[in-house]
């Protein structure tokens, strides 16, 4: 199948640029991973601007939902494959969005990797159900949630000793 635009990442960055494409009338393709990305994990955002204390699932839901209205089409599975093809790019897909665990492969103009980032982990036991509630990763966004209280910041390289100088604002 032929696209305008082939969008690989299904979070902010994404899900946004699957939005525009669509209101600009592009045949537009979102390739759908981890859905929503760290924002669909995040909990509640405090830090968006026009929906604050929203849930970052549910904010990720609304972006999805406004960029298939815009006319975007999102599939599940993850690319194992791209590359340059005349004068533009054959993306191949595997996993759910595919039948049988056949691989398909989409051609489009335009290719967008929208991957973002994820969050190095400590490994700890009931890190991951201790997310968002009393363990965070981001002193922007979550800072505020300690004001006044005694915390721990684990963590290096440079977000980490930005971090630090931040935390005393708040904690």
């Amino acid at each position: 199948m032929s696209y305008d635009v082939i969008i690989v990442g299904s979070g902010a960055a994404g899900l946004s640029a699957g939005i525009y494409a669509g209101r600009y009338l592009m045949k537009t393709l979102v390739i759908r991973g981890n859905f929503g990305g760290e924002t669909a994990t995040a909990g509640q955002i405090w830090n968006y601007p026009g929906a604050p204390g929203v849930d970052g699932y549910d904010l990720m839901k609304n972006f999805q939902t406004q960029a298939k209205d815009a006319g975007a089409e999102v599939i599940d599975g993850k690319v194992i494959g791209a590359v340059k093809s005349g004068d533009g790019f054959e993306v191949t897909v595997g996993g759910p969005s595919t039948s049988l665990g056949v691989n398909k492969t989409y051609h489009a103009k335009t290719l967008i990797f929208a991957q973002g980032a994820e969050r190095r982990h400590l490994g700890l036991p009931n890190e991951e159900n201790l997310t968002s509630k009393g363990v965070h990763y981001c002193v922007t966004c979550d800072g505020p949630v300690y004001t006044g209280k005694t915390i721990a910041m684990v963590g290096g390289g440079d977000a980490a000793v930005q971090g630090i100088i931040q935390l005393p604002e708040y904690a």
